[in-house]
């Protein structure tokens, strides 16, 4: 997915990384949405999936819940909303519970809102050689991807 650099949620170090990140995902909740909203660059992307839903999660739910459950969710996600938006940020809410078709469904949203790996180039397995010399460089400009086998 693209992914260049994980925070230890144990240990995290939110200052070493301000106006960083194109894409954070909150695991953390309310207590920490502040400090992740800084990680973000201008226009970036929060997507928690502990903090809270908001106006976007209740418009995306067709018949899961209640009209009263989606001004529910609507009045309540106004903090977070709020504070997207003073930022210039996005803020989305994702319910997950482990399980397949819950991450199927998160994968889904990922691909529709157009976060999508920069790929900097693409080696047969026979070609790792030559793929371990590109990553030894470092100058590459997006994931280097090693093709287990070729697609049928």
């Amino acid at each position: 997915m693209g992914v260049k650099t994980f925070i230890d949620y144990k240990n995290p170090n939110y200052n070493r990384f301000k106006n960083y990140f194109d894409f954070v995902i909150d695991t953390r909740g309310v207590s920490a949405l502040n400090q992740q909203f800084k990680l973000l660059k201008k226009s970036g992307h929060l997507v928690s999936l502990n903090a809270g839903p908001n106006k976007r999660f209740s418009d995306r739910q067709q018949k899961q819940f209640s009209v009263k459950q989606k001004a529910i969710f609507q009045l309540t996600g106004i903090i977070f909303d709020g504070m997207a938006t003073l930022q210039r940020k996005k803020y989305d809410f994702l319910y997950v519970e482990p399980s397949g078709r819950q991450l199927a469904i998160y994968s889904d949203y990922l691909m529709e809102t157009a976060h999508k790996p920069v790929i900097d180039t693409v080696y047969n397995f026979n070609q790792i050689n030559q793929a371990i010399e590109r990553m030894q460089l470092g100058n590459n400009q997006g994931k280097i991807i090693l093709k287990i086998r070729e697609e049928e």
